[in-house]
């Protein structure tokens, strides 16, 4: 959960610091076009961030459903079995009806 949030952040992070980096490398393009890529990154970037938030959200709530119905205690009737086999692999006895042993 926190390693896809970790992600999200510090990939875009690196990314625009390797951008920044190599800005002076980099050849002189139209001042258009690198607005147009930095709102690019940008609206990556947020889109990352959003996502990870989304990721982490579902992480946590998956977890917490999984406990909640991994701590119910279902219990079953003789009655609810209708088949010889079913019955007996719930330990109960089968006559004509699945009944208490």
């Amino acid at each position: 959960m926190s390693a896809t949030f970790v992600i999200s952040i510090v990939v875009p992070l690196a990314v625009g610091a390797t951008l920044l980096a190599a800005r002076s490398r980099l050849p002189k393009l139209a001042a258009d076009t690198r607005g147009i890529a930095l709102q690019t990154v940008i609206v990556m970037v947020v889109l990352l961030a959003i996502a990870g938030g989304v990721a982490a959200v579902l992480l946590t709530r998956g977890g917490e459903a999984v406990s909640d119905i991994e701590q119910q205690e279902i219990l079953r009737n003789a009655g609810d079995y209708t088949n010889e086999t079913l019955c007996e692999a719930a330990g109960f006895s089968w006559n004509t009806a699945c009944v208490d042993p």
